[in-house]
């Protein structure tokens, strides 16, 4: 048994016209083209349309190849969510290619595609929670059983239908001894961005809450009040914009924020923001840990890398400043580590466990870094 994915070509069309009109419909939520109402250029638009999809970065399609004759056809394309970075996979395929495996090694094949080549994060499918056969070849392709697909009422033949999803997530990469790097959050960042915040020292987190500061809701007691998945999805949502705004803010500001990854994981974020001013030529260094990660020495190897970055990539800094709660001892000694020497402080400038606390001012100057690296 001779088994392949191709690309679809044009002068395929009688193929993809007889995969229209044969595939097993007796289990499908959803049919775009009824049997043989499928036309030669409905077929040829609709090949043009997966040639396409690859360069507009939109997803991938296939035909399925048994022995050099076209059996089905699978693809996946960008789910345009909260994420943006997940994408949806289906397959058709004709009688004689079903029972043989050939589907699961199919979506196995696409979820190589959509991980290595499309760098997406998950991979997603609906079908009908009685489609038996169409679980069974997701399974056998490695992906999970996710829930019921609940965003709207679907029929069949005049009757509620429940759809299913399974999924499966981008494996990670074996990064074992790779140690502490930096990188640019994306969209797919947010749940570890979630966490971070969630799981930070609440004693000297500065933040405001993000629901609050996106503008989602106007106190703290309304954000209480939210039923806990609206609450969830509220935060996903701000962190998303947390996300998009530090990109702008970047090229438009000059601001650096970064993901701390240590051994392959998010454990922290890292950030170096202009001073405001036209004649500053001060950063301001800032970074967060998540607390199961704290006391590690991550924050003290991810700090010269910021700084490197840092001054790299904005020459016109001279110096960088860190305000520093004169109670957080940790944060103190993983500047002074780095060569930060303290210039001064503010009596009583910030509350710490609701009593006044010192904010304490260090500072780095750029020659004294570059001579100590």
């Amino acid at each position: 048994m001779n088994f392949e994915l191709r690309q679809w070509y044009f002068g395929d069309e009688e193929n993809l016209i007889n995969i229209y009109d044969h595939y097993d419909r007796s289990q499908c939520y959803d049919n775009f083209k009824e049997p043989g109402t499928t036309s030669h250029s409905d077929a040829n638009f609709r090949i043009r349309w997966y040639v396409d999809m690859g360069y507009e970065g939109e997803g991938f399609a296939r035909a399925i190849v048994l022995d050099d004759k076209v059996v089905g056809h699978i693809q996946y394309t960008k789910r345009h969510d909260i994420y943006d970075a997940n994408c949806d996979v289906e397959v058709y395929l004709l009688p004689e290619a079903c029972g043989k495996s050939i589907g699961s090694e199919a979506v196995r094949q696409m979820e190589e595609y959509a991980f290595n080549d499309s760098n997406f994060e998950c991979m997603f499918a609906t079908m009908l929670d009685t489609n038996v056969a169409a679980r069974r070849m997701f399974e056998k392709a490695g992906m999970k059983y996710c829930g019921i697909d609940d965003s709207c009422e679907w029929e069949r033949d005049g009757k509620p239908c429940t759809k299913v999803v399974y999924g499966i997530r981008r494996p990670r990469k074996e990064t074992k001894g790779c140690g502490v790097e930096l990188r640019p959050w994306e969209a797919r960042d947010i749940d570890a961005l979630v966490h971070l915040y969630e799981s930070g020292d609440s004693r000297y987190d500065d933040i405001p809450n993000p629901i609050i500061r996106c503008g989602r809701a106007r106190s703290l007691e309304e954000i209480e009040a939210m039923k806990s998945e609206d609450r969830r999805m509220q935060m996903l949502f701000s962190m998303r914009e947390t996300v998009d705004g530090w990109n702008v803010w970047e090229r438009r500001n000059g601001d650096i924020y970064r993901a701390i990854v240590n051994n392959g994981e998010i454990v922290g974020l890292i950030s170096v923001c202009m001073q405001y001013g036209n004649q500053s030529i001060d950063g301001l260094l800032g970074y967060m840990m998540m607390k199961e990660h704290c006391g590690k020495g991550v924050a003290t190897k991810a700090v010269p890398l910021m700084l490197e970055e840092a001054f790299r990539l904005r020459p016109q800094l001279h110096r960088v400043t860190a305000w520093v709660y004169a109670t957080n001892e940790a944060s103190k000694r993983v500047l002074q580590k780095n060569g930060f020497h303290l210039e001064g402080s503010q009596k009583e400038a910030v509350l710490c466990e609701g009593k006044p606390t010192d904010h304490l001012v260090y500072g780095l100057l750029k020659q004294a870094f570059e001579s100590n690296n």
